[in-house]
């Protein structure tokens, strides 16, 4: 006959004090460097270095001058209507993307999504400052669907280029100075 306790569970949930001193919980997760396990075990300890600078201080500029860059040349492409805002938008956008993708790749030390995503990015980027280069000089532009008008050069995308540039310069800065302090050291 098995006793049933006043609020009517069953004895197999009700936990007790194993009096052997024999827990059936799992052990305990400890986060972090425990040194006390890790000098225990048999492994040699291996410690990574941060790099030479926090990514943070390379990655959220180049992602400014990305927004900059597009918001430029979407200012552009509003104001003349050569271009087609939302596609230049969206190319400015994949742009930022990739730049994502490399930041999470460095942080995570993925090194084929890391060294594809500046493949990506230095491609990218070459299209998109000829194409700003090419479209900022004076030339003939279509004012209506039929008449044709002489149109200065546009300052606009000129510096959407050079932010681009820059971007593509301090990527590439972290990619080959700045980023490469992560090595392993071993204790």
């Amino acid at each position: 006959m098995t006793s049933q306790t006043p609020d009517d569970t069953p004895p197999q949930a009700i936990t007790q004090p194993d009096p052997a001193g024999v827990s059936t919980e799992l052990p305990v997760v400890v986060f972090g460097d425990d040194d006390a396990t890790l000098a225990s075990s048999e492994f040699l300890r291996v410690r990574l270095l941060p790099g030479r600078l926090h990514e943070a201080w390379i990655l959220y500029p180049i992602y400014g001058l990305n927004l900059v860059s597009g918001l430029l040349a979407m200012s552009f492409a509003i104001g003349t209507h050569e271009w087609s805002a939302p596609v230049v938008g969206l190319a400015w956008l994949l742009l930022g993307v990739w730049n994502w993708f490399y930041g999470v790749a460095y942080r995570y030390r993925r090194p084929l999504l890391k060294y594809s995503s500046v493949i990506v990015i230095l491609g990218l980027t070459t299209a998109l400052v000829s194409f700003s280069i090419e479209r900022a000089q004076p030339q003939l532009a279509m004012v209506r669907a039929t008449q044709l008008s002489e149109r200065a050069a546009s300052a606009e995308l000129y510096w959407a280029a050079v932010a681009t540039v820059v971007a593509a310069g301090l990527l590439v800065a972290h990619l080959v100075f700045l980023g490469r302090g992560y090595r392993q050291k071993r204790t």
